[in-house]
């Protein structure tokens, strides 16, 4: 399918958080629509099976990449399928984060365990990953965008919710 506004062919763009089957897989949709390759990330083998590949089958440009953005191997990995795709680095949209109902809790009861792990999953994921595509467009003197969608608990307190929303603020 054609977009009429945003042209994208021969440029890959970088989703991350893209197998969830929610907002990174309809950013994944639209971009590969206007005619991107998209290098589609997930820590979820499963979430690619039924999110991702079901793009590819309709004919759109997806390249499933398995990988933890939290982690720097993770995202060694997200880079080295960028490098062999066909196409120039354009960017990176970043959706990847979110909080398990398991961390929904009072903060009284916040660990800094909790704490740790819901900015990591969520703020350090978002700029390391920016980082690493940063330093990828610059290393190949490419122009390039870099979107982070973020949630509205980063702007409203939420109830239960205060270690994700306050990472999300940093967005």
């Amino acid at each position: 399918m054609s977009n009429d506004l945003v042209d994208l062919s021969g440029r890959i763009v970088v989703v991350s958080g893209a197998a969830g089957g929610g907002i990174g897989t309809s950013v994944t949709r639209m971009v590969a629509e206007a005619g991107a390759t998209v290098v589609a990330v997930s820590r979820s083998e499963e979430n690619l099976t039924n999110h991702i590949e079901p793009l590819s089958a309709a004919g759109l440009s997806v390249v499933p990449v398995a990988a933890d953005a939290s982690t720097d191997e993770g995202i060694a990995s997200v880079l080295d399928t960028v490098r062999r795709t066909d196409g120039t680095l354009y960017g990176l949209v970043n959706v990847a984060g979110g909080a398990a109902p398991a961390t929904w809790m009072p903060a009284t009861r916040v660990t800094r365990e909790d704490w740790r792990a819901l900015f990591t999953q969520n703020l350090e994921t978002m700029f390391f990953m920016s980082q690493a595509v940063a330093a990828e467009l610059k290393a190949q003197s490419l122009p390039g965008s870099i979107v982070s969608i973020s949630s509205i608990s980063g702007m409203n307190t939420a109830p239960f919710h205060i270690a994700y929303g306050t990472a999300k603020a940093g967005w």
